[in-house]
């Protein structure tokens, strides 16, 4: 989609004359990667030598240099760099003459750290009261396990998800590539947008804690699944939910199948053409569970089989069926889409010579995302930058969004209306995380499609949907378009994630909308864009983790690749993506009073946090293969067996030290005197029968043992928690994660809280899901202001359902 923009200053990006520091370690900087991208000056401040990052495998070419490293390079683009020990008397205060010129500070340090150093919260805002500061850690600051020491595989540990996917006769895997880190630093640049608009309002900064186990235990409805039906999700290994939806083997390969609505069922069934599944008994969801998916897979699986990948994919798109390669990585960048688009962006590097980085994870047409410059190298970090005052007159509220009532004022988000026709995960999830900071969302229904959603085995309408006013709307009446347009023209914002094509034949697309409401920003999610060779492919979030590589690399290379990740991780991810899109535009229009059109492709979004897996594919020629829990560097790095049914913990040591203590906390066993672990290198080198004889240990003791124990001992460990396990883990139960709704569908419920803690203008549950047509009254007539006579012809017609 090519987007062009009147506007003489359209290559300015939102965040122009807004400047971070940046002092962030692998959990943060896509954060700044991601602010940088949008236009602030973000400066990584490095300690002497180096940043730690800049030193992680895999390097480009396999050789070993601080300019070299992939992840330096695919999350530090764009940023300036500036060499800073803020051990030292004049470290710190040089940090403090450049807070002062600073808008944001973001630190992945352990809780406390800065403080330590004489860096508080205090003194951070007696040398800057407008700076916002944002802390990235794995447990956040406060609570039982807020010293726990920690990374991404002990965080994903204590987030549930790695007990609802994934091969069930191997020990749980934590997320490739990154990912736990990655969406914890997307709600992080959410942060700082929930931050600047209230800085809009107040002229204050305030501080923004993100806990990557919250941003995690956020998706997937564990919480809410075991509040409403006391159930626990399982890995599946190689069976599926539902059927046929799962990854099915073909002559060369595996493919992803997502046949979801009755409909696809239907069409599906009359293609393999198996006289026992042309029952209308079929098609419903509840029957194609259980004992019935067994049947339905044991029939469809060999009719699968005899296509290839690509035969079989172009069979099930032509009609209309979502269905996608299992790729690797590798696979994935190759894919012709991307060139036709011109996503991938060229880079050159004094050392690493030239190489691409994935494009921007969505589209502006009047902001663009400006293509992405190199990762400092390591000589051109600064000694010193000169303080940077804000600019007379920036960041101040210019009256630029719609002047809406609210009821709660603090809110970041506060008088910004969102028009939302998105519909199953990725599109609620995105407009629910504004709807937690303030933003008036009215969802869009309809009694008559529906219904379905709201009593399955699983209460997602109500964990995606709190917060929003419910209208039901025919959107094949003309009457029912009309009232779309009329919302649409007094809102600020209007979404969907319908497939490609459907918005525009409503009537409603950004042409249409912005005759109504020249101010109008509008998001749309096609799976694979609206322009390109696979333009009119339909992708469900399993669909994308299947096609990026997600699902072959998340897991074990003992399993095949139908037992592991099959969950729609993607939905989730692709929704913080949006999210992001979405905030951005709100903040332009409030300075600039100016919307605009935006695009989410969402295999590009999806590809946008893959730049280390590409440039490792691109400059290493490594497709990109399953890696289980082990680290390039470290071992032990695993997920051990524990005593209990399916019980594991989670444990690392990342130095010496700590192998040390890990070896004085388990007894100081003859096993670990020999010399092969006296080294990293030599632990590494011989993981194999070092996470055997560690697991002899483990085995006798429960999870919580395990972690309590090597906690105490200075070992990172963290118990491998489900669902259960996570609803009532007493550290989020004392951070006031948990929450208690009385939804109209399922009664009084609990679930999970917001993702970004803000210190002045808190997000938060203040309703709970709307039932189907709710507040029809109150959008038709406190909004629109249509009389009684207009609303009871609207339903007469049907366009009111």
């Amino acid at each position: 989609m090519t987007m062009t923009s009147e506007n003489d200053n359209a290559t300015r990006g939102v965040l122009t004359g807004i400047r971070v520091l940046d002092l962030t370690g692998l959990a943060g900087q896509y954060t700044g990667r991601l602010l940088a991208d949008l236009g602030a000056d973000v400066v990584k401040v490095e300690p002497p030598g180096g940043d730690p990052v800049r030193f992680m495998p895999p390097f480009a070419n396999d050789q070993p240099g601080p300019d070299r490293g992939l992840r330096w390079l695919a999350y530090n683009s764009n940023k300036s760099s500036v060499t800073l020990d803020i051990g030292t008397p004049a470290g710190r205060s040089q940090l403090l003459q450049m807070a002062r010129g600073a808008d944001v500070l973001i630190d992945s340090y352990e809780p406390g750290y800065l403080a330590s150093m004489e860096l508080s919260e205090t003194a951070l805002r007696e040398a800057n009261p407008r700076l916002i500061t944002v802390s990235i850690t794995p447990f956040g600051e406060s609570g039982p396990y807020a010293g726990h020491r920690g990374t991404d595989l002990h965080a994903i540990a204590m987030s549930g998800l790695m007990t609802i996917q994934g091969d069930n006769e191997q020990p749980p895997a934590a997320a490739p590539m990154d990912q736990a880190y990655i969406l914890a630093c997307l709600h992080a640049a959410h942060g700082v947008f929930y931050a600047l608009m209230a800085r809009r309002r107040s002229g204050r900064g305030q501080h923004v804690e993100v806990s990557v186990q919250e941003v995690l235990a956020n998706i997937f409805f564990q919480i809410i699944r075991y509040s409403a039906t006391s159930e626990i999700g399982e890995r599946i290994g190689t069976s599926g939910n539902l059927a046929p939806y799962n990854i099915f083997r073909c002559r060369d390969g595996w493919v992803s199948l997502a046949v979801l609505l009755p409909p696809q069922a239907a069409v599906f069934f009359d293609w393999v053409g198996e006289p026992a599944l042309q029952d209308e008994f079929w098609l419903p969801l509840e029957n194609r569970q259980g004992e019935n998916m067994q049947f339905i897979d044991s029939l469809v699986a060999p009719f699968i089989e005899q296509f290839t990948v690509a035969d079989f994919v172009c069979e099930a798109q032509a009609r209309r069926l979502p269905a996608a390669p299992v790729n690797r990585p590798g696979d994935f960048a190759d894919n012709p889409q991307f060139a036709e688009r011109g996503y991938f962006e060229a880079v050159d590097h004094p050392e690493v010579g030239s190489y691409s980085l994935p494009g921007a994870p969505f589209r502006m047409s009047e902001t663009p995302i400006a293509p992405p410059r190199r990762a400092p190298l390591i000589s051109e970090a600064a000694r010193d930058l000169p303080e940077q005052p804000v600019p007379a007159g920036a960041d101040t509220d210019s009256g630029g969004s719609a002047n809406h009532t609210t009821d709660s004022p603090a809110l970041p988000l506060a008088g910004v209306r969102i028009l939302d026709f998105t519909r199953i995960w990725a599109g609620p999830y995105c407009t629910r995380l504004l709807a937690d900071y303030g933003a008036e969302v009215i969802k869009v229904e309809s009694s008559l499609f529906d219904t379905g959603n709201r009593m399955g085995s699983m209460p997602y309408v109500a964990d995606l949907n709190r917060n929003k006013l419910g209208v039901t709307l025919d959107l094949h009446k003309d009457e029912a378009r009309d009232i779309a347009r009329r919302i649409a023209a007094v809102s600020d914002l209007v979404i969907d994630n319908f497939a490609l094509g459907v918005i525009d034949r409503f009537g409603l697309g950004y042409d249409e909308l912005a005759r109504v409401n020249p101010e109008i920003i509008q998001i749309t999610m096609p799976g694979w864009g609206s322009v390109g060779p696979l333009r009119d492919h339909v992708a469900f979030g399993f669909n994308l983790v299947s096609v990026s590589g997600l699902s072959y690399t998340w897991g074990h290379a003992e399993s095949e690749p139908n037992a592991r990740c099959k969950f729609d991780y993607p939905d989730f991810l692709v929704a913080s993506l949006t999210a992001l899109a979405a905030l951005a535009a709100i903040y332009h229009k409030a300075q600039t009073g100016r919307g605009q059109r935006i695009e989410v492709a969402q295999v590009e979004a999806v590809g946008n946090t893959m730049g280390m897996a590409f440039l490792d594919y691109s400059l290493n020629g490594r497709p990109g293969e399953p890696m289980g829990n082990s680290h390039p560097e470290h071992a032990p790095h695993g997920v051990y067996p524990a005593r209990g049914h399916d019980a594991w913990c989670a444990v690392s040591c990342a130095t010496d030290e700590e192998w040390r203590a890990l070896v004085r906390a388990i007894g100081s066993p003859a096993w670990a005197d020999d010399p092969r672990y006296a080294t990293g290198t030599g632990r590494k080198e011989n993981e194999a029968s070092l996470n055997e004889a560690l697991s002899q240990w483990t085995r006798g003791r429960t999870p919580r043992q395990i972690m309590h124990l090597l906690q105490r001992s200075g070992v990172a460990a963290a118990a491998v928690l489900t669902g259960e396990d996570l609803y009532w883990d007493p550290h989020l139960r004392e951070r006031g994660y948990i929450h208690t709704l009385d939804h109209p569908d399922w009664g009084v419920v609990e679930q999970p809280g917001v993702t970004v803690r803000l210190s002045e203008t808190p997000g938060g549950s203040r309703m709970p899901s709307a039932a189907l047509g709710q507040h029809n009254d109150h959008v038709l007539r406190a909004i629109l202001g249509l009389s009684e006579t207009e609303v009871s012809r609207l339903k007469e017609t049907g366009a009111l359902t």
